[in-house]
C-alpha cells in the first residue's frame, strides 16, 4: 500500500517500474489464495474435485500469460543496448564521457563496468546519481562549485577527448559528433573528426511494435 501511494504521487513519465514491488506482492497473495482453495479439497480427499480445481487454476494462470505475451515480450529488443554501444563507438580512444541523464549513464556504465566494453573510456555521471566524480569520494560534502571546477579541469586541462550527451550552455566549446557533443580545444579541427555514424548499429529502429515504449 505504501509503495502504491508513493508511486501514484510521484509523477515521472516512466513510473511503471515503480509498481513492480506491488505486482510481486500481489502475485504472492494470488498464490496464497489459490492454495487456500486447493488445501481444503486436498485435506477432504475429495478426489472428484481435485482435477477440476487444479485444471481451473492452470487455465486461470495461463490467461494473462497468453493474452499479454506479445505485448510484454521484449526478447528481441536491443535498442537500449545498441544505443549504449553506439555512444561508445562515438568516443575516441581513452576518451571522457560527461553523461547527463539515466538513459545514457546506466547503459554506458553497464557496458563498460560489467561487460568490460571500451574500458579505456571514463564515464562520469554529471548528476552524481551514478558513477560520482572522484571528488565526491574524497570529500564527504563536495559542493557544486567544487564539482564544476573538477569538471572544468577535466575538460580544459586533459589531453583526452571529452564528450557530452547534450549541449549544456556556452561554458564549453562543443560541436556535434554523432550522438554526442565533442569539446573542441585550441588547435582542434572539426574536419579531422571521423564520422562515427557509419559504425552505428541501427537494428530494431524499423520495428514499430517497440514504439509504444516511451523510453
Amino acid at each position: 500500500i505504501v509503495n502504491i501511494i508513493y508511486s501514484i504521487s510521484y509523477y515521472i513519465v516512466d513510473i511503471d517500474s515503480y509498481f513492480i514491488p506491488s505486482f510481486i506482492i500481489a502475485a504472492i497473495f494470488i498464490a496464497l489464495g489459490l492454495q487456500s482453495v486447493i488445501e481444503p479439497i486436498r485435506r477432504a480427499s475429495v478426489k472428484a474435485l481435485k482435477p477440476p480445481a487444479v485444471f481451473s487454476i492452470i487455465v486461470i494462470s495461463c490467461i494473462p500469460l497468453i493474452s499479454s505475451w506479445e505485448k510484454c515480450d521484449h526478447s528481441g529488443n536491443y535498442l537500449a543496448r545498441n544505443f549504449g554501444e553506439n555512444i561508445l563507438k562515438t568516443i575516441a580512444k581513452d576518451g571522457i564521457f560527461m553523461s547527463h541523464g539515466d538513459n545514457e549513464s546506466f547503459v554506458t556504465a553497464y557496458l563498460t563496468l560489467v561487460e568490460k566494453q571500451r574500458t579505456d573510456v571514463a564515464v562520469y555521471d554529471r548528476t552524481q546519481n551514478l558513477l560520482p566524480f572522484p571528488i565526491v569520494h574524497e570529500k564527504e560534502t563536495a559542493n557544486k562549485p567544487a564539482i564544476n571546477e573538477f569538471e572544468r579541469q577535466l575538460v580544459f586541462n586533459s589531453d583526452k577527448h571529452v564528450y557530452f550527451n547534450f549541449n549544456p550552455d556556452d561554458t564549453y566549446p562543443l560541436v556535434e559528433d554523432g550522438l554526442l557533443y565533442r569539446v573542441v580545444r585550441a588547435g582542434d579541427s572539426y574536419n579531422d573528426f571521423r564520422d562515427p555514424c557509419k559504425e552505428y548499429n541501427l537494428e530494431g529502429l524499423d520495428d514499430e511494435s517497440l514504439y509504444d515504449d516511451f523510453m
